[in-house]
């Protein structure tokens, strides 16, 4: 009797331990990205181009894996996308379709900064990714073409405050589609974490990469 008293006692402790659900807090956020599509590292297969003076076309192969070292992360509603379209020509690929994408702000490339920098003082953390491309990029007009991990990087985060890091993994789709990633951890004030994201491309900028926003569906513990 005493051995079931105890282990009864024992299971007790053991699962007040655990904090209750009300102790997450859910927060919602949304932020936006600016690729540096100049500071990328690949491994395999691709082909360059110059668009003009300032932008860079890369045509990513599938099987090629990749690092892109920097982003600029904004609040949403930051990066200006005015009318101006930027056409995906076909480069060096003869068979690509061209179509029109928009052609946004975020990164600024000139005499004084050819690797690209910031275009907004209001930046509030820095992005970085890398993953593998699953699909020739000049022929992927719709699906998957890109499964990759994700790392937000934050010096303030939105609706928290204080800085930590959160990574998400999963794929990105073609044609701009919205997607849903799944939440890997954080770091610092994002350490106990989990939640999904929804992210979307919002256009590209001058150096050829994507700008998106990501919406952050997040419970984190107290």
């Amino acid at each position: 009797m005493k051995k079931i008293t105890f282990y009864i006692i024992f299971c007790l402790l053991f699962l007040s331990s655990f904090r209750a659900p009300q102790e997450f807090q859910h927060v919602v956020f949304t932020v936006e990205v600016a690729i540096n599509g100049r500071s990328s590292i690949k491994n395999g297969p691709q082909d360059t181009c110059m668009i003009n003076d300032t932008i860079m076309r890369i045509n990513y192969k599938a099987g090629t894996n990749y690092i892109i070292r920097e982003g600029f992360i904004y609040l949403n509603s930051t990066i200006q996308c005015p009318d101006t379209i930027y056409g995906w020509e076909p480069c060096t690929n003869p068979d690509n379709v061209s179509f029109n994408v928009p052609l946004c702000g975020g990164v600024t490339i000139n005499d004084n900064n050819p690797q690209g920098i910031a275009e907004y003082d209001d930046v509030i953390g820095d992005w970085d990714c890398r993953g593998w491309f699953t699909q020739d990029l000049n022929a992927a007009y719709e699906g998957t073409f890109d499964i990759s991990t994700q790392t937000f990087n934050f010096t303030n985060i939105p609706g928290i405050g204080g800085s930590g890091s959160i990574t998400t993994d999963g794929a990105v789709l073609q044609g701009f589609s919205e997607i849903k990633r799944s939440v890997v951890g954080g770091t610092g004030a994002l350490r106990y974490v989990f939640g999904e994201v929804r992210q979307r491309a919002i256009g590209v900028n001058t150096t050829g990469s994507m700008n998106f926003r990501t919406e952050f569906d997040l419970y984190i513990l107290l």
